[in-house]
Formats: structure tokens, sequence, C-alpha cells
């Protein structure tokens, strides 16, 4: 993450499709569960932003139960 946010913007747009299918399928599975589903665009700003903030940019691990909790306050 850190090389493709540091290399310019090609690679980081390549980075960020490669994200944003893989939450698209994510939302798809839900939907097909019957379940109301965000659109990939919020979800990517509001779950993507902050993985990547801490994954970047702090020490911190992403913890299984932060990352539940980080879903959960999105979704509520």
């Amino acid at each position: 993450m850190r090389a493709a946010v540091g290399s310019g913007a090609g690679a980081s747009r390549a980075c960020m499709a490669d994200r944003h299918a893989q939450l698209a399928a994510i939302l798809d599975r839900e939907r097909a569960r019957g379940g109301t589903v965000p659109q990939v665009e919020r979800a990517a700003d509001a779950l993507l932003g902050p993985l990547m903030y801490r994954a970047v940019f702090t020490n911190n691990s992403l913890e299984p139960d932060w990352v539940d909790d980080l879903v959960e306050s999105f979704l509520a």
C-alpha cells in the first residue's frame, strides 16, 4: 500500500480499483442474502479510508475486533 501511494496516481488508482471490486463483491453477497447495502463509494469512504490510514500511517495493527467495530458503526 505504501508503495502504491508513493508511486503516483496510476498505481494508486489500480490499487483502489481492486479494493472497490473486492468491496463490491462483499456487498453483492450481502444483497443476495437479502441485506440492505450501501453504494460501493459510500462503503469505501467509510471503511477503506480508516483501514488504509491505520495500515499506512500508524503502527497499530488491524485487529479483528477493531475492524468489526468499524463495520458495525458504519452499518448502524
